[in-house]
């Protein structure tokens, strides 16, 4: 959507809606490159892309102030008030998206060399190799959040000895986030083809408070 300049005002809006399906591998099941959970069923893979997030919006707007002079009003100002209150433009861009698609998982340390059917192994910090599965999910896992805990931890359980857990890729629905930004600027020297430009830029004007990586909270939250 767009609306031209009209009294000094000026709005774009763009909404996109996206999905993508796939069984590709999540790099979520090892830090050390993207494997297979089941290589035996490659379907277990298959659920939405982490990368692509259903919602998108983006707008920007930008308004000459209708006050000072060549303006609306205040056409007669002195030049002194002009200075200060006369010839101001305001822009935003505002955007805001839904939360990525995020597959849980679980780590433990090693185990004699016995392990699972999936191979994929993650590296800590240290240089130290454990282990990254999918836990058995007994509910739906998305319910009851909050931003700073979004998913329902008491949905999971450890699965069976010697068995996959039922996790679905992309099954955890992240955060989302949003942001404006404002800037303030007007002309405050115009002369033979010279201008010099007054400007505040405020970024995340709001002061609103994103949350960190779905994926840093869901570490957080099972390892």
């Amino acid at each position: 959507m767009q609306r031209r300049f009209k009294g000094g005002l000026a709005v774009n809006a763009a909404y996109t809606l996206a999905g993508s399906d796939g069984n590709a591998p999540d790099g979520g099941n090892s830090t050390i490159g993207v494997v297979q959970y089941d290589p035996y069923d490659i379907e277990k893979d298959r659920g939405p892309d982490p990368n692509v997030v259903k919602h998108r919006v983006v707008m920007n707007g930008t308004w000459d102030i209708p006050v000072g002079r060549g303006r609306r009003t205040g056409g007669s100002l002195p030049l002194w008030a002009d200075a200060i209150v006369g010839g101001w433009t305001v822009s935003t861009i505002f955007q805001a998206r839904s939360g990525p698609n995020l597959t849980p998982y679980f780590t433990y340390g090693d185990t004699g060399g016995i392990y699972p059917a999936n191979t994929g192994r993650t590296l800590d910090g240290v240089g130290q190799f454990g282990e990254a599965w999918r836990p058995d999910v007994t509910g739906n896992p998305n319910t009851g959040g909050t931003r700073d805990r979004f998913f329902d931890l008491t949905k999971f359980k450890l699965p069976a000895a010697g068995s996959l857990g039922n996790a679905g890729k992309g099954s955890v629905h992240g955060p989302g986030t949003w942001i404006v930004n404002l800037a303030f600027y007007k002309d405050i020297v115009r002369s033979r083809g010279f201008t010099a430009e007054f400007s505040a830029l405020l970024d995340n004007a709001f002061d609103h408070r994103n949350s960190a990586s779905g994926w840093e909270q869901l570490a957080r939250s099972w390892t």
